[in-house]
């Protein structure tokens, strides 16, 4: 398990489990991992970024590196993601699994657990591996299809 940076919660390098950090008010990004690769990617699960009066600045969790593919280990798993000013769950890097991740409120509650832009927000190539939702709904797709491009709940 890697500990966060405790004053930029920046995780780079690659290999590295982020695992059950509670992240709230930072002035940047709750969790933002870099420099993962296909062959080693960077793990990001079971975290908690922001919650209602105490969230991020910045993007509840961020993470602008490579993932390994439809293979083990899921990469952003059991995430709970509330309150951020950015994206709940912003993935600019490719090859990444989410699975059972929770981004923002039931929505249309100003000043409540939505995230300030998409709850979800993943660049093309990445993979629903299920469970994952936005604004309380869930994000359609069978296991291992193409996770959605657009962006997922609003605030």
């Amino acid at each position: 398990m890697t500990a966060l940076d405790q004053f930029s919660n920046t995780v780079a390098g690659y290999g590295n489990t982020v695992q059950e950090n509670r992240v709230f008010a930072n002035n940047g990004d709750g969790i933002n991992a870099a420099g993962g690769t296909s062959a080693k990617p960077n793990v990001i699960y079971k975290n908690t970024a922001g919650d209602r009066g105490k969230g991020n600045a910045g993007h509840g969790i961020s993470v602008a590196s490579a993932g390994n593919g439809n293979t083990s280990p899921m990469e952003i798993e059991l995430n709970t993601v509330k309150s951020n000013g950015g994206n709940g769950i912003r993935v600019a890097g490719t090859g990444h699994q989410l699975k059972d991740n929770v981004s923002g409120g039931s929505g249309g509650f100003p000043g409540g657990d939505d995230n300030g832009k998409c709850e979800v927000a993943v660049v093309s190539g990445n993979f629903n591996a299920t469970g994952n939702k936005a604004n309380g709904a869930a994000i359609g797709g069978a296991n291992g299809s193409a996770f959605p491009i657009a962006c997922q709940g609003t605030p």
